[in-house]
């Protein structure tokens, strides 16, 4: 269940921040379950915040003893989503979650709060929990540019949509990638037994974009893993914190273990 923030809680944990062997950054920015007070004070009775990217810290914890520079953000994104453009009208947000930063309604369309939020409140989840998090991405990604001439940056998500895939590649088909790099990671995926799909439905949410076009020598791939490859083999509705099934968990943690070390082995010598 999502929980709330405190001053003791860090809203963003960034794990190898300071270790430039490898040219890869990480970005995990919707699995946080932290709400704000005021937030949770405002939620309608009964209301349940579902497709969350679920447990995805957990997934690929084996990241920290690989040595890449890991970024998780502990907010929720029914909070702020930080892979959606704040290039909006505040007074018009789109209630979408597909569209909008700020939801106010769930991903199963059901409204969420007593009251309409005000612009103090969307300006101050902007100025806490959004900007900050591309800061830190930002500061990443020019720190292993002093070491290598390029950066791959990894944005991992996952889906409960029903899909014959277990993977979705997104690099907003051509635009934050090369077609090399997309098809290197397809490739390894492959190898391990995933089933991928590239562009399809996820072409990739504005952190790719963003950091793409940003920075000249950052390479961007979206990476959406299905629910049903590592939480548990079933249709999955509204609901929050689904039960792992264990050997699911694990059999896949393994394999994504084995692609990002031929990855890293790979990457670490294109540059």
């Amino acid at each position: 269940m999502h929980k709330i923030l405190d001053n003791k809680i860090e809203t963003i944990s960034i794990l190898n921040i300071e270790n430039n062997k490898i040219p890869i950054v990480v970005s995990i920015p919707h699995s946080g379950i932290y709400l704000t007070k005021k937030m949770n004070e405002n939620l309608r009775d009964g209301i349940i915040l579902p497709n969350m990217d679920w447990y995805l810290p957990e997934l690929y914890s084996f990241l920290k003893n690989m040595e890449v520079t890991v970024i998780i953000n502990n907010v929720s994104r029914y909070v702020i989503d930080c892979n959606r453009s704040i290039k909006q009208n505040i007074d018009k947000l789109d209630n979408s979650y597909q569209n909008s930063f700020i939801y106010t309604r769930t991903t199963f369309d059901k409204q969420m709060y007593i009251n309409n939020l005000d612009i103090e409140e969307v300006n101050s989840r902007i100025s806490n929990y959004y900007k900050p998090y591309y800061e830190e991405i930002e500061k990443a990604i020019i720190c292993k540019l002093r070491t290598f001439n390029k950066v791959y940056f990894l944005d991992l998500h996952s889906f409960g949509k029903v899909l014959p895939a277990d993977i979705v590649l997104g690099n907003v088909k051509g635009e934050s990638s090369s077609e090399k790099f997309l098809n290197l990671i397809n490739n390894i995926f492959t190898k391990e037994g995933f089933k991928i799909q590239n562009n399809t439905p996820y072409r990739g949410g504005n952190l790719v974009k963003y950091f793409s076009k940003r920075i000249e020598k950052c390479e961007a791939i979206q990476i959406e893993i299905n629910y049903n490859s590592y939480i548990n083999n079933r249709v999955f509705g509204e609901e929050e914190m689904p039960q792992i099934k264990d050997k699911i968990f694990r059999d896949t943690q393994l394999k994504l273990k084995n692609s990002f070390l031929e990855l890293i082995k790979i990457l670490t010598y294109w540059v």
